[in-house]
């Protein structure tokens, strides 16, 4: 078992964490300041075949068998040729991938269960093995039936445009997005489905300089020698100043009008280690918590549990349709509040939009 503390590159102060390594000096065990600990199994060609995270109480001693938390297990099934063939969650849910002759995933499946049918992606490639199509279904009940279909050219090896589906005003058709690069594979250049051209430049470090649009103007970025943000000014000329700390995280960021900075905290509170712990504008302050598995349970006055699979079972829920909203379309959003956030609010409002969000 080997422990690592002390300081990063730039100087940043760090936690101390553990590893482990077998005889073959695969990574076994990892644990984090916090105690967060992730445990993997391999097979005797060296592959990933389980995979367990848990919160333990001594990094030192305690491994996932003991631990003081639920311990989420990931399994892994592989084909003949060592490809993923089925990915076993923490819930029991799977999924199963399929492949072609030369090993690129043709199917992936989402089921609840190894023997349910539910939801399936599929892939197709041009002979270069770029992906060219790819077909979302679901099941009817006796068949899988296309949903959706997301197809991309190429020009060589760069991406020259992308065919989306839209279901607007005369039927469903492939809207198209295109984008041009220079001589150095930078993008400097997106136009829409109705003509509009986005451009680029870039500095020789590669660094975005500026962005103009027919609508938004222009707006260009300067940097600091390591590369982090420093300012931003957009087409209206309000500009924008950063701040970072030792490790390059964002410590606050200022406005023209200073009611308008933000400041943020990190490394405070309860597994904060390495962590956003608070967000403060104009005397308001947005509190982040985080539970044993790191996974964020405090957002304000927002809280939140989870499954088993790691998604919220107790929070904000989020719908996104491209579709009429069924039931009543006066009601997808009802009532949301939150506080403290800067600055705070609190709105009541009917909405036909196809977006719905609850909180």
């Amino acid at each position: 078992m080997a422990e690592q503390r002390g300081q990063g590159p730039r100087g940043e102060q760090k936690g101390s964490g553990t590893w482990q390594n077998d005889g073959f000096n695969r990574a076994t065990a990892t644990t984090d300041p916090n105690g967060l600990r992730r445990e993997t199994d391999y097979d005797a060609l060296d592959r990933v075949i389980e995979t367990r995270v848990c919160k333990v109480g001594d990094p030192q001693s305690d491994d996932c068998s003991s631990a003081i938390s639920a311990v989420l297990m990931t399994v892994q099934a592989r084909n003949l040729y060592g490809d993923v063939e089925v990915v076993t969650l923490p819930a029991g849910n799977v999924r199963e991938y399929a492949y072609d002759a030369v090993g690129r995933v043709e199917t992936m499946d989402t089921q609840p269960d190894v023997a349910t049918e539910t939801e399936r992606v599929h892939y197709e490639y041009d002979v270069a093995g770029q992906r060219t199509d790819e077909i979302h279904q679901e099941w009817t009940g006796s068949q899988y039936e296309d949903r959706s279909h997301t197809r991309w050219e190429y020009d060589g090896c760069r991406l020259e445009s992308m065919m989306n589906p839209w279901g607007g005003a005369g039927g469903p058709s492939l809207i198209t997005t295109s984008y041009g690069y220079d001589v150095q594979d930078h993008l400097t250049s997106v136009t829409d489905a109705e003509g509009n051209v986005t451009t680029y430049v870039y500095s020789d470090r590669d660094l975005l300089t500026s962005e103009t649009s027919p609508v938004a103007g222009t707006t260009t970025h300067a940097y600091d020698d390591h590369g982090d943000l420093r300012r931003t000014v957009d087409a209206r000329a309000v500009q924008t100043d950063r701040t970072t700390d030792a490790a390059g995280r964002v410590t606050s960021v200022s406005y023209p009008t200073s009611s308008l900075d933000v400041t943020y905290a990190y490394d405070q509170g309860l597994n904060g280690l390495g962590r956003l712990s608070s967000i403060t504008r104009n005397g308001a302050s947005l509190v982040y918590g985080y539970d044993d598995l790191g996974r964020m349970v405090q957002d304000g006055d927002l809280g939140y549990d989870y499954d088993p699979t790691l998604r919220r079972a107790n929070g904000e829920t989020t719908e996104t349709a491209d579709r009429p909203l069924a039931g009543d379309h006066g009601l997808s959003m009802a009532t949301a509040s939150r506080s403290p956030i800067p600055p705070a609010w609190s709105p009541t409002t009917a909405s036909t939009s196809p977006i719905a969000r609850r909180r």
